[in-house]
């Protein structure tokens, strides 16, 4: 059964949630649009074009783009809440990323002139992919315990910066393709087998963090710093999400697992929004502690 709240709750597909838990917390979800190999796609969860044939493209060479959710995709949204008589709390993916952030405050803007009285919340998460769903997931749980959306986004803006985000990749080729990494460095990395792990900096950038050398020690890496980093309060949830790795992913769930500080662990897949930029063997968790520093 869904929840009924007096906010509708949305945010855009690169939040890398199952679509059947988004659907059943009646969260609105706005696609992405990219394009792969000249055709345009809708990020719609792999349902027109499964996340395996993106990421064979992928390997095979394909050029891929990501673009902003458009203007009206937001302003449509505001629509639908408003007719309902609901507040809109919309969480959208880093604006360090993507300037769809900042579209959406436009879109806001422009709504509010036709309907001042409505109550319209953007938040910028500064995280990316399942770290933005970790987010979505909290505001859900918030928002079905009553509270407002003006109460949600003010502790989402205090909190964001609490969701770690950490990462590897099977090779630099991705993130040098997208300027995340130096063509030097990267030349570098494959020669000495390095599966570089990176994280989301305070400002919501990817950044590259730390060079373990081979697959099996990035992963022990990811669940290291997990392991160390979440915090003190009560068991949490914590997010493991991967490209098309999922052998890896069971590994790194396996590790996460015997920590008393975890209470369950979400497998997710990360989504073309994200994958794009990353490749097939990205590899990621996500969860809740101090906030973050660009030194972890």
């Amino acid at each position: 059964m869904r929840p009924v709240t007096d906010t509708m709750l949305i945010t855009d597909s690169s939040c890398d949630l199952p679509r059947d838990l988004l659907d059943s917390l009646d969260v609105q979800v706005l696609p992405f649009p990219y394009t792969l190999d000249g055709r345009e796609h809708l990020d719609d969860f792999g349902r027109t074009i499964s996340y395996e044939e993106v990421y064979d493209a992928l390997d095979a060479g394909a050029e891929a783009h990501t673009a902003q959710v458009p203007f009206g995709e937001y302003y449509e949204a505001f629509e639908r809440a408003a007719k309902q008589g609901k507040s809109a709390l919309l969480i959208s993916l880093s604006s360090a990323l993507s300037g769809t952030h900042d579209t959406s405050l436009l879109a806001r803007e422009a709504f509010l002139k036709q309907h001042p009285g409505a109550d319209i919340h953007c938040v910028d998460s500064l995280c990316a992919s399942s770290g933005l769903g970790l987010l979505v997931l909290e505001a859900a749980k918030r928002l079905a315990a009553g509270e407002t959306a003006g109460q949600v986004a003010t502790w989402l803006e205090a909190n964001r910066t609490r969701v770690h985000a950490v990462f590897t990749v099977n090779s630099f080729d991705h993130l040098v393709r997208g300027g995340r990494v130096s063509p030097a460095l990267g030349m570098v990395g494959a020669m000495l087998n390095i599966n570089p792990v990176l994280h989301v900096d305070t400002a919501g950038r990817l950044v590259p963090l730390k060079k373990p050398r081979g697959r099996r020690r990035a992963i022990e890496t990811l669940a290291d710093m997990a392991l160390t980093g979440i915090d003190g309060g009560p068991p949490q949830r914590v997010l493991v999400s991967h490209g098309d790795s999922p052998e890896d992913a069971k590994t790194l769930v396996g590790m996460l697992r015997k920590s008393p500080g975890i209470s369950d662990v979400l497998l997710t897949r990360t989504g073309v929004i994200v994958g794009t930029h990353t490749g097939r063997g990205v590899l990621s968790v996500y969860y809740l502690g101090k906030p973050r520093t660009n030194e972890e």
